[in-house]
């Protein structure tokens, strides 16, 4: 007997322990490696290498289980002494794959209940709940930087002339010297903010030790934060010194009589009469004329209201001189700009992965997320944005890429985000001038 008695048109229904007359046609009493997939056809199955065999107290360590292709899998996680797994975004390169392995550890020091299993087709997912997305192991720090108006008060932007410079020292350690040699950034009226960030992370020794930093505010007052300073770093020091001096230069009223009326020796008045003013001042004829002011012997003198005699109304003088406005310089940190402990650096990078999905299903995605740039208010919230899927009853939409193209396409369009699809995931990367908060993603089935 031949060894092939009948035709199939796919394999991809899985096994059955039933006898082959009474399993469907397209199953199979054994696959090995391989996984069937209604969308995929048959792929390779992940597989599970067993290493080593460690003895270990399971009451210190985190149990995770999940089934593959039919089995269960159990794993034991020591957080202790885990290897440095981390999330990676999918749109990582080489290079920035292997930095992220070698200064994250993204099982470290977990809790029991903070792992998640995401079973996902022939892929399983171990999540760390605990951790956000962008929470790495880092300090900040920031100083603020003011140039006031010492002539007239408060803080502008009118100055004009000068310069100052700002050295910043980056110390690696409590015990150790400057890890690098100090860095001077000069800034004139000329610079903005965007010429003193390039300026500070311009400098590659620096930037290794504090990661790049952001300028925020305007040129008069402005915050230069570093978002990536290694816990045992101390944070850079940052001295302020006015080279030139600051100065702005404006036209300011120096004599000033107000508004003032007389109508006897001496005569303090202008004098109207068909369409001609006549401007009097001490009892002395400055001008006639039909405009309602006047320029003689370096002084201005105006028309005001009507005073109490018909044809006769209140008179003015004052001069217009150049003021120079003098400005001094002072850099501020202060107490609780330097947080030393563990914090969430600022992301902008996040991924949202689609693990089920089935018929008049909806999603609706929200992102909180804040500027890093305007207005001097530093990661002031600016906006909350929805997105959303609606499944329906169409067979084509019942799919797990369907959904998540539908949500990238959404999240695409708006100007400040750009969203990538990697199958059932989403990759959502913001502006450069905006940092992600949160993301919140409920569909209807969970609500």
């Amino acid at each position: 007997m031949g060894l092939v008695n009948h035709s199939t048109n796919n394999l991809i229904n899985g096994v059955s322990q039933q006898s082959p007359a009474l399993r469907l046609d397209n199953q199979v009493s054994e696959q090995i490696n391989c996984f069937s997939d209604v969308t995929k056809g048959l792929t390779i199955r992940n597989g599970i290498e067993l290493t080593n065999v460690l003895q270990m107290d399971l009451d210190t360590s985190n149990i995770i289980e999940f089934t593959l292709d039919g089995e269960k899998i159990s794993l034991s996680l020591d957080p202790t002494a885990v290897s440095p797994l981390v999330h990676i975004p999918l749109s990582a390169d080489i290079t920035a794959l292997g930095a992220a392995i070698t200064d994250l550890n993204y099982f470290q020091n977990i809790q029991k209940g903070d792992i998640r299993v995401l079973e996902d087709k022939d892929k399983v997912y171990i999540l760390n709940t605990a951790r956000k997305v962008g929470e790495v192991e880092l300090g900040s720090a920031y100083v603020d930087v003011i140039v006031s108006n010492d002539t007239l008060g408060g803080v502008d932007e009118d100055w004009s002339v000068g310069e100052y410079t700002l050295t910043i020292t980056a110390v690696e350690d409590p015990s150790a010297a400057p890890a690098t040699a100090s860095l001077v950034v000069t800034v004139d009226s000329g610079d903005t903010l965007a010429d003193i960030a390039a300026t500070i992370n311009g400098n590659a020794a620096l930037v290794a030790e504090t990661g790049e930093c952001y300028v925020t505010g305007n040129v008069s007052n402005y915050r230069i934060t570093f978002h990536s300073i290694p816990i045992d770093f101390i944070a850079p020091t940052v001295v302020g010194l006015e080279t030139v001096d600051i100065e702005g230069f404006g036209i300011g009223i120096t004599e000033d009589s107000g508004w003032v009326w007389q109508d006897f020796i001496p005569v303090y008045q202008v004098y109207s009469y068909q369409g001609v003013n006549q401007f009097y001042w001490n009892n002395v004829e400055i001008a006639s004329t039909a405009s309602s002011s006047v320029t003689s012997g370096g002084y201005i003198f105006e028309k005001g209201a009507a005073a109490p005699h018909g044809n006769k109304y209140y008179i003015r003088r004052y001069k217009n001189d150049t003021l120079t406005r003098e400005y001094s310089l002072e850099v501020q940190t202060p107490d609780e700009a330097f947080d030393g402990n563990s914090i969430s650096d600022y992301p902008q990078e996040a991924m949202i992965w689609v693990s089920g999905v089935t018929s008049n299903q909806t999603y609706d995605v929200r992102i909180e997320y804040h500027s890093i740039s305007g207005g001097g208010q530093l990661f002031a919230p600016t906006s909350t944005t929805y997105y959303n899927a609606s499944v329906g009853t169409t067979v084509s939409n019942i799919k797990l890429n369907w959904v998540a193209g539908t949500l990238q396409t959404a999240i695409n369009g708006h100007a400040d985000f750009t969203a990538t699809q990697y199958e059932n995931a989403i990759h959502i990367q913001a502006g450069s001038d905006y940092v992600i908060d949160e993301i919140i993603v409920t569909n209807s089935f969970d609500n």
